[in-house]
Order: structure tokens, then sequence, then C-alpha cells
């Protein structure tokens, strides 16, 4: 993937990556200030739990470990650009493009 990023880069385009935590961490390692990392919050874990347990898609197993990570990945929003969180779907959608927006323009 690095090699297709690199590539997207030297043409001068924008590139938008959707990875865990661990992974946007190491991103901003390797590109310093030239990358942006939005970190989408849940309102809280219940609410996630939620969410989750409303869609019927994954098992209570699944949904235990899911929970346990998004538990441990909360206490390194604080190492990211810009946290915002889904307390609203639409709204959420409005403040990260805004904020990719305005990351793009300086």
């Amino acid at each position: 993937m690095k090699s297709e990023v690199e590539n997207k880069l030297e043409k001068g385009e924008n590139v938008i990556l959707d990875v865990d935590v661990a992974g946007g961490l190491n991103i901003k390692k390797q590109y310093g200030d030239d990358a942006l990392l939005i970190f989408i919050q849940p309102p809280s874990i219940e609410e996630l739990q939620r969410r989750l347990e409303k869609r019927g898609t994954d098992s209570p197993e699944v949904i235990k470990d899911r929970i346990s990570k998004a538990a441990y990945e909360l206490n390194l929003a604080s190492r990211y650009d810009e946290v915002i969180v889904n307390d609203d779907l639409e709204n959420a959608k409005k403040k990260t493009i805004q904020t990719i927006n305005k990351f793009i323009k300086t």
C-alpha cells in the first residue's frame, strides 16, 4: 500500500485512508505534518455497543471484542490531530469534510 500512496503523492494527489488507530499512528510517524489524523469517536462506549447490537450483524462475542478494542483506542485519540464525535452522522460528516478541506488548503 505504501508504494501506491507514494505514487499518488508524487503526482500531487491527496490520499485518504481509513485505517485502525495503530495504522493511523504509524502513518503520522512516517509523514509527520504532511498527514492529518482524524479520530472518529462514538459519543460513548455504551452508545457504540447499542449501535453494534442494533445492526444485528455481529455475534455477542464479536461485539464484546470490538467494544474492548474501542475502549483501548479511545485512550489514543488525543494523539490524533482532530477528534470528531459521531453523535450525529450528518454533523460528523460535515465536520470531517471541513477538517480535510482546511488541511488541504494550508
